[in-house]
């Protein structure tokens, strides 16, 4: 059965990509990570279809791990998921030798896809098959350490399996242990070498370009980032950083160009949020507020030197806007801090 991994670049579709494949004949199943690409899953499908259809099906990663893989076979009492990172730090310092998913009758989050990796009890393989008829997997560059390998294991299904991401917005990580697959994020090559081991085949093609950034913005992104990005469009626009005081007041001013942070996006009185929480959102113009570390790099043109995670968040940050794209220098704005 044919198992594929799509590598897209922002806003060319990746989303769209699956919805376009759906079918009412065929049971599918439909996994990702973050809350937010569920809603806008399910709000995509019912816009296609008029109606949710009963074959189509849409879960959460840890609900399906939970929900589907687990509670059906387990025989303790199943009370829920702990993601509370600090209470499983807890857990970690008096039970760190153990990766027994259960504490208390409560199943801890980050040993979820290793225990189903190492139980022979639990066929998650045979259920999947079971009850669809093909499998996708939407922000495919979210999963790592364990869960990574978890996704990798279905490329043993007898069924139809597709991954869509874009490796350069791996801005969440759904679990970490250790130092476990670090070095599988360090550069793209050694992510798409190990699709390549387990037998998917990798298409760079298909979804390079994109379809809400201009030209602009695009060559921008490729010159300051390294990161290949083309536009469908070929649309022109402004690019360009502003530091005239009275220029910067009309940006901060106007709801209608979203202002994104590196964090802390609150405390400031603007229509804004932060980098990594704007992902999967388009903005008709957008102006990214750059933090000290990003504006000496800006400044320098060395852009590409940002930590993998900051630069991941900067490039959803810029990839946001339709049209024109605007940098100013956070130190230019304190006046607008809220407190």
């Amino acid at each position: 059965m044919d198992k594929r991994l799509i590598n897209a670049v922002a806003g060319s579709g990746k989303t769209q990509l699956i919805i376009n494949q759906l079918s009412l004949n065929s049971r599918i199943l439909i996994i990702t990570y973050t809350q937010a690409n569920q809603a806008s899953l399910k709000k995509r499908v019912q816009s296609k279809y008029g109606y949710f259809p009963s074959n189509i099906h849409i879960f959460g990663y840890w609900e399906f791990l939970y929900n589907f893989c687990i509670v059906p076979f387990t025989t303790v009492p199943a009370k829920g998921i702990i993601f509370d990172s600090n209470i499983i730090r807890e857990i970690d310092k008096k039970r760190f030798w153990s990766t027994n998913p259960v504490y208390k009758g409560y199943f801890i989050s980050k040993y979820l896809s290793k225990a189903l990796l190492n139980t022979s009890k639990i066929n998650y393989k045979a259920r999947i098959e079971k009850y669809f008829d093909s499998l996708y997997i939407d922000e495919v560059q979210d999963f790592s350490s364990d869960d990574l390998d978890w996704i990798m294991s279905l490329s043993k299904l007898n069924i139809p399996v597709t991954f869509v991401g874009d490796f350069y917005q791996k801005t969440y990580s759904t679990s970490q242990r250790g130092n476990k697959g670090k070095g599988i994020f360090k550069k793209k090559e050694n992510w798409i070498n190990l699709f390549k081991k387990y037998g998917f085949i990798v298409d760079n093609q298909k979804l390079i370009k994109s379809r809400r950034c201009s030209k602009t913005v695009c060559n921008f992104i490729m010159q300051e980032l390294g990161i290949e990005i083309h536009s469908y469009t070929g649309e022109e626009s402004k690019v360009e950083f502003i530091d005239n005081v009275n220029k910067v007041k009309e940006i901060m001013i106007d709801d209608n160009i979203v202002k994104l942070f590196y964090n802390n996006a609150k405390n400031f009185k603007c229509n804004s949020m932060n980098w990594g929480e704007s992902k999967g959102l388009t903005f008709e113009n957008v102006c990214v507020v750059l933090n000290k570390r990003t504006y000496d790099l800006f400044n320098r043109k060395e852009l590409a030197k940002l930590a993998p995670t900051t630069k991941a968040k900067f490039y959803v940050a810029c990839t946001r806007s339709k049209h024109n794209l605007y940098f100013i220098d956070q130190n230019s704005i304190s006046k607008f801090k809220k407190y």
